[in-house]
Order: structure tokens, then C-alpha cells, then sequence
């Protein structure tokens, strides 16, 4: 197997802190990463347990994890995102899985100065293949196309150019 990086993506799994407008409002907006610990954070539960909230700020040289607490765990993502948006805490996921709702302004990204994580280190997106699948042209076609839509970034980190109108 073959590993090519897509090339480009930089934050491409990076998760984002975002809660409600409503949330927001009865709540107040943290500030920073030690200010979470005064509101429900949402948090995802899966097979390793609660996950911990990682940030990084600027050029530190790496990120530090915080515990964070909250009415609700889940290993259904989907129900922790219906959950901030009925105003019930803060959630942390990759923008992919909320950018539609972050472009349509029913949710607030936070603490953009900082970059998210829900494990430590970075994840990046790379496509595996088998080396003589490099070479077919349907292969060539789909690589060049993927690098083309991921340029400059990937469409799910897009949601900024499409306010209040979805992707």
C-alpha cells in the first residue's frame, strides 16, 4: 500500500469549539480553554472513555488537555450536536461534522485563537492505494480532482464564505 498525504490541509481534522446563540447568551462566551470549567460541556463518550479537550495556543509547543464536565455524554455525535442546538452546552467536533450549522449561524465557533483537539497530537487525511493503482488513469483523475477540492482548504472549513446560506 501507498500512503500519499493530502497536501495543503494543515488543520484539516482539527476540532472547533461551538455552542449556541441562545447558550450563549444565558451563559456568557468563554474566554479561554481554563474558562470551560464554568460551563456543561458536551462531551463525546466512546470505546477510550470521555474524551478530554486538548488546546493549543499560537506557536506553543504543544497543546494541554483539560477536563471538561457537563450534563451530557454520548457516543452519538449527532445527539450531542442537536443538543447545543437546543441550547444545552458547548460541543467540540471536527468542523466536517458541523459546518452547516456553524454557516447558518445556529452555531458559534469559540476560542478560534486556540486549536482544538479531542486526542493529542495532530491528525492529518491520507489516501491509501495499492502503488500500481497510482498509475490507472480513473486513479490520476480522482487524485487530481481531491487535491483540486481540498485547495486552499477543505470544503468543510469553508463555512466562514457561506454565512446564514449552507454550503
Amino acid at each position: 500500500m501507498v500512503e500519499t498525504e493530502v497536501a495543503g490541509l494543515g488543520d484539516v481534522v482539527d476540532a472547533l469549539l461551538a455552542a449556541s446563540p441562545d447558550y450563549l447568551a444565558r451563559q456568557g462566551t468563554p474566554q479561554t480553554p481554563e474558562a470551560l470549567s464554568e460551563h456543561d460541556c458536551l462531551t463525546y463518550q466512546g470505546e477510550l472513555g470521555r474524551q478530554r479537550w486538548y488546546f493549543q495556543h499560537g506557536e506553543a509547543p504543544k497543546e494541554v488537555a483539560y477536563e471538561v464536565d457537563g450534563s451530557l455524554a454520548s457516543n452519538d455525535a449527532e445527539s450531542l450536536v442537536r443538543a447545543a442546538l437546543l441550547g444545552q452546552g458547548l460541543v467540540m467536533f471536527p468542523t466536517w461534522l458541523i459546518a452547516e450549522e456553524l454557516a447558518q449561524g445556529s452555531l458559534v465557533a469559540l476560542l478560534e485563537a486556540w486549536r482544538g483537539e479531542v486526542m493529542p497530537g495532530r491528525r492529518e487525511l491520507y489516501v491509501l492505494t495499492r502503488e500500481r493503482q497510482l498509475r490507472t488513469p480513473k486513479m490520476r483523475a480522482f487524485m487530481e480532482y481531491l487535491f483540486e477540492a481540498m485547495s486552499p482548504c477543505p470544503p468543510w472549513d469553508r463555512w466562514r464564505e457561506h454565512p446564514l446560506t449552507g454550503l
